[in-house]
């Protein structure tokens, strides 16, 4: 059995599946929820007093979608599917920014996005290839 696989049981027993499909939607709701809300309440949640520089923002976004992609491999099991998925919601979000009057679409923000999905894709690359080395 892949070690990707076994993660969610090793971690968190019978329930892992379960847990990681509930923190993979948290995580996707909690995205398109800064994706539409003006900088303002992003402030108020978040504490921060200005704006994000360019570089807090790649490091956020790019944060952002490595996590929903490991959340979302350890849920549906799915590296690929999983991937292109978390992709296109990248682009629907940041797409979805053009229709909304007080944010706007950016283009380097989709490149962070992208950065954190393959940052997460060598991610478990890499743990695939020590779990061959131990056996």
């Amino acid at each position: 059995m892949d070690v990707i696989a076994r993660m969610p049981r090793i971690l968190f027993g019978d329930q892992g599946r379960g847990v990681f499909l509930f923190l993979f939607w948290g995580c996707a709701a909690a995205i398109l929820f800064f994706s539409v809300t003006p900088g303002t309440v992003q402030q108020s949640v978040t504490g921060d007093e200005g704006l994000l520089t360019a570089d807090q923002g790649f490091y956020i976004h790019s944060l952002a979608y490595s996590v929903l992609l490991l959340l979302g491999v350890l849920a549906f099991q799915k590296l690929f599917g999983v991937s292109i998925a978390v992709l296109a919601y990248s682009c629907f979000c940041e797409c979805l920014q053009i229709f909304i009057p007080f944010r706007k679409f950016n283009p380097d923000d989709m490149m962070a996005n992208g950065f954190g999905i393959l940052f997460a894709l060598v991610l478990f690359g890499f743990v695939k290839f020590l779990a061959k080395e131990k056996t």
